[in-house]
């Protein structure tokens, strides 16, 4: 597929008359774990095709073969030695979701393998999400140490706080089939019907007029923009207990 941007992993998705292209998370193993420096250039990438008339949409994946996303990197927080180490940390990763709501495109997740903590989160704030019936969903922040303050945010907005509880603290795996029931994804499909059914997604949006498309989302998007912004600080003050770093 042809690269049509400053970043590798941003390539149009052939057919014909499409104006559809894929953003691949490029992380560094098949789990697909995403580090700041990856959050950073998928932030870049997401900007660029907002901007780009030539794109109408987008599909975001994992690497062929790979998970789509199992979090984020733990050598971020193994290397956070203070409070501005925190406030970085924190900001790419909602610098990242920011970046998909505020994208005027449409962004379909096409999800396999693993989708969890951060990657759920990143499905989560795409505009349509079709998964692999052998995708795999958690939240499991609270069995790695780490609080599940964003990810909670994000996930009440889709769920029940029954469901919600569920998943923060008892930290299991939900397949496709459960994460349909409860509302995490549009649709579970076959491995082989993944990228096509992606693809179907994003060229309907696609045929919207771009502006009314654009207005709409902004409108959908913006109590989850909110939320997010609002809950920095108190996510802010909670990691800096957990990492035992001074207080401001």
């Amino acid at each position: 597929m042809k690269t049509i941007s400053f970043m590798d992993n941003l390539v149009r998705v052939e057919h014909p008359s499409s104006k559809v292209v894929q953003l691949t998370l490029d992380g560094a193993t098949p789990s697909n774990f995403l580090d700041a420096d990856a959050r950073r250039k998928t932030v870049r990438a997401i900007e660029a095709a907002g901007r780009d008339p030539e794109i109408a949409s987008l599909i975001l994946s994992g690497p062929a073969g790979a998970s789509f996303c199992a979090g984020g990197d733990v050598r971020d927080v193994a290397g956070i030695r203070g409070e501005n180490d925190v406030d970085a940390w924190l900001d790419s990763i909602i610098a990242l979701y920011l970046a998909l709501l505020n994208c005027p495109k449409p962004i379909v997740a096409a999800i396999q393998g693993e989708v969890k903590g951060q990657g759920l989160q990143l499905a989560l704030l795409c505009d349509i999400r079709v998964a692999a019936y052998g995708a795999q969903f958690a939240e499991p922040e609270l069995t790695q140490g780490v609080g599940c303050a964003v990810g909670a945010t994000i996930l009440r907005h889709f769920v029940s706080y029954g469901v919600a509880t569920e998943m923060i603290y008892g930290c299991r795996e939900i397949g496709a089939i459960a994460a349909m029931e409860y509302n995490l994804i549009n649709s579970a499909v076959r491995d082989q019907d993944l990228t096509p059914t992606a693809l179907h997604w994003a060229q309907r949006l696609a045929g919207y007029s771009p502006q009314v498309f654009a207005h709409t989302k902004r409108i959908v998007a913006r109590d989850m923009v909110e939320e997010l912004k609002s809950c920095l600080p108190a996510a802010r003050h909670m990691y800096k207990k957990l990492f035992d770093v001074d207080q401001i």
